[in-house]
């Protein structure tokens, strides 16, 4: 389906540009222009994923699934995404509330619903979910990313002093939520 065709894909360039940036290919003549074909092949794929006629066939496709596994949280979960990538947030929001009551609680899904929550503009139950994110897993740091694009909107910053200098006591090497803080 395109939302596990683009899940792979933002994957893909982080992996490939670890192994691209080292010799022998940085030593290449056509290593600039290499670098150059390779980002737009990934950016029209990634738009042919993401295009409407592609979301509106991986929901087609994933609402028939689900109608025969209706309590299948992998199925939901990517109908879920689909709904986000349509930006469809409150569609996207009951998924991922089913999902909740079908398996235990995670980091992931709770940022998910975070981002949903954030979408649709209910930012304080948004940050509520992702601080709730972080008492699980602490060292889940895409959580901390999800955690500061909620509180631009709340304007709690005094909140996120208190995650993110607990989390540098805790993790104090991480350049990640240096960055983040």
């Amino acid at each position: 389906c395109a939302c596990a065709i683009y899940a792979a894909l933002a994957k893909l360039p982080r992996l490939m540009d670890a192994i691209r940036a080292k010799p022998p290919f940085t030593g290449q003549l056509t290593f600039g222009e290499d670098q150059a074909r390779y980002q737009h092949e990934i950016d029209l794929a990634v738009r042919e994923a993401t295009s409407e006629a592609a979301l509106a066939a991986a929901r087609q496709q994933l609402e028939s699934a689900v109608k025969v596994e209706p309590e299948n949280p992998y199925l939901l979960l990517r109908l879920s995404e689909v709904e986000s990538q349509s930006n469809r947030p409150d569609r996207a929001l009951v998924l991922t509330e089913k999902i909740l009551e079908l398996v235990p609680r995670t980091p992931e899904l709770l940022v998910h619903r975070g981002r949903a929550l954030a979408s649709l503009q209910r930012y304080e139950e948004a940050q509520a979910v992702i601080l709730e994110a972080l008492r699980i897993d602490p060292y889940n740091l895409p959580t901390y990313t999800a955690l500061v694009d909620v509180l631009r909107n709340t304007g709690d910053f005094e909140i996120g002093r208190k995650v993110f200098l607990a989390a540098l006591a805790a993790i104090p090497d991480s350049g990640f939520v240096r960055i983040s803080y």
